[in-house]
């Protein structure tokens, strides 16, 4: 994405990878009781940096696009928590920003069960969610 600034590691969009960070280990993605009850469904859009270790760098999480903001909580405190493994460029581990995106749903109704989904997201993909009104089913 760049060069770095003096005292600072380079970061590698996904697309530049030979092996793009993949999700090693996670806290479950809660649904909130509140929203499932009323039988609200959404997604969000965010970026975040994953660093040569594999760990969600601190301070690097943004919330995009959210479909209501009562998921906000629950989208960062799983992503803060999740474990990757490290990008990695001719076998070397490098700093990545990854974009993913979180779908909460509910397939069975406000009774039923609840289904939340991560997937990454990268390129054009990841910009065509981020346009006005895009419906979860879309990206």
């Amino acid at each position: 994405i760049g060069e770095p600034e003096a005292g600072r590691r380079r970061l590698f969009a996904v697309g530049d990878l030979e092996e793009p960070p993949l999700l090693v280990t996670a806290p479950p993605l809660e649904y909130p009781p509140h929203l499932r009850i009323a039988g609200v469904r959404g997604h969000a859009l965010t970026e975040f940096v994953v660093d040569s270790a594999g760990r969600v760098e601190a301070g690097s999480v943004k919330v995009l696009a959210v479909t209501h903001p009562g998921f906000l909580r629950a989208v960062r405190d799983v992503i803060r928590h999740s474990r990757y493994t490290p990008g990695r460029i001719r076998g070397t581990a490098v700093w990545t920003l990854v974009g993913e995106r979180l779908l909460f749903s509910l397939p069975g109704g406000r009774r039923g069960g609840s289904v939340t989904v991560r997937e990454p997201l990268s390129g054009r993909r990841f910009l065509q969610c981020l346009g006005p009104n895009v419906p979860a089913q879309a990206c």
